[in-house]
């Protein structure tokens, strides 16, 4: 199965928008307020990290084959690929991941970035 990136282009620059807005927001009320109490666990991990783990999160759920042949279908890129599509386009995460340069999660390609 593929999907049909005329049709999910809209959505995907949206998730894009969406989650580099969200981080910028995130990253303002971390300047005024300070960073957050961590959950056991979770000592180890930057605030921002912890903004991607909640994010990447929210994408995870396992579909069925029929329901993988309508999301093909949809206008909305199949979750584990909006999940990868839209973190592997920002250079925020790769920078706050520390992800080396020209791997699958911080590629030698040119982002797209409308705001």
């Amino acid at each position: 199965m593929q999907v049909n990136g005329n049709r999910t282009i809209d959505e995907d620059l949206a998730d894009h928008g969406g989650l580099r807005t969200s981080l910028l927001a995130y990253q303002n009320i971390l300047k005024l307020k300070g960073s957050e109490l961590k959950l056991p666990g979770f000592e180890n991990y930057t605030s921002e990290q912890l903004f991607f783990l909640s994010f990447a999160n929210g994408f995870c759920m396992e579909t069925t084959e029929a329901g993988k042949i309508t999301l093909v279908q949809d206008v909305h890129t199949p979750l584990n690929f909006r999940l990868i599509g839209t973190v592997t386009n920002s250079e925020e995460f790769s920078r706050i991941w520390n992800c080396r340069n020209g791997t699958k999660m911080n590629p030698n390609e040119q982002r797209c970035s409308l705001w």
